[in-house]
Formats: C-alpha cells, sequence, structure tokens
C-alpha cells in the first residue's frame, strides 16, 4: 500500500496524541478509548494500538486475547499491507476495547477494613524499627564526627516521622 489511510477505516485524527521517539514523529488516531500510532519511514509502517488509562497492570492487559493483535502492523513492509489488514486492526480495536473494559469491571477493590488493617501492620512494623533503634542508641553516639551524628539525626527524624500518617481512617 503506497499511501496508508487510517481515517479511511474508522480511525479518528488526533493530533494532541501526536508524539516523537528517537527522531521519529508518530500521528496518533483514536477508535474510542484505544490510541493508535502510526509511522511510516524507509519502507516499514510502525501502526500501534495501545490504551492508556492504567486501569490494568500489564500483566492483566496484556493476556486478552486481541492485545498481541493490536502490534500486526508494526514493524512490516507498507507494500505488504492492504485494505483487510486496516479493517482488521479496526476490529481488533474494537474487540480489545470491549475486553479491557469487561476486565476493568471484574477488579476487586479492598474494604476500608482491609485497608485499616494494613496500616496499622505498617504502623506497628515502624514502632517497632524505631524501637530496636532506640534500643541501640548508647555511649558511643558520644564518639560520632559531627557529620555522622547530623546524619544519624536525619534518618532517626525521618523514621520517626514515618510511623505518623499511617493511621487507618477510623469511622
Amino acid at each position: 500500500m503506497k499511501r496508508i489511510n487510517l481515517t479511511k477505516f474508522g480511525f479518528v485524527r488526533s493530533k494532541e496524541d501526536d508524539f516523537s521517539d528517537d527522531g521519529n514523529h508518530f500521528t496518533c488516531y483514536k477508535i474510542g478509548k484505544i490510541r493508535v500510532s502510526k509511522l511510516v519511514s524507509d519502507g516499514q509502517a510502525y501502526i500501534s494500538g495501545s490504551m492508556d488509562d492504567n486501569k490494568l497492570t500489564y500483566e492483566v492487559y496484556s493476556k486478552l486475547p486481541h492485545y498481541k493483535s493490536l502490534d500486526n502492523l508494526n514493524g512490516v513492509d507498507t507494500s505488504s499491507i492492504t485494505e483487510e489488514d486496516l479493517q482488521d486492526l479496526y476490529t481488533t480495536c474494537v474487540e480489545y476495547e470491549k475486553e479491557y473494559e469487561a476486565a476493568v469491571k471484574t477488579i476487586v477493590y479492598p474494604t476500608q477494613e482491609e485497608l485499616d488493617e494494613q496500616c496499622l501492620k505498617i504502623e506497628n512494623l515502624r514502632k517497632a524499627e524505631l524501637k530496636e533503634i532506640e534500643s541501640k542508641i548508647d555511649a558511643s553516639i558520644l564518639n560520632l564526627r559531627e557529620y555522622d551524628l547530623t546524619s544519624l539525626q536525619k534518618y532517626y527524624r525521618n523514621l520517626k516521622a514515618s510511623t505518623k500518617g499511617i493511621t487507618p481512617q477510623l469511622n
């Protein structure tokens, strides 16, 4: 294919998503919430789709059925791309968005009680660390150089401060 016109297949031009990488300018399009970037250089096409909302981890979204197909036209000879390939990319983007949204709906968030429990665990760990440090401080502190004493004070204050603000939001 001499000229790859994604808008002909339903992709909507999205200039605000355009970007440059390693001196190359990528032109972007949207289909629903999927961003498709395109670069044509030296007879090669780099066309790739992605979802940029960060609601799912890579471990989850990379296992969705249409994920790998979003890159089918990434790094291929432009002469080998057909209209059917571009139509398939459009369909892939639509299907991937459906799969992605369905996966987002399965996310189970922790309850307030579970969050409170974890906060208490962290707070108790920090208090135990602080107690251990305090038990090890003795007269040897008098032999420290001024710089070391200042550093020790700084570390102590930071550790002590980290024991505050973790307290759960008890109702």
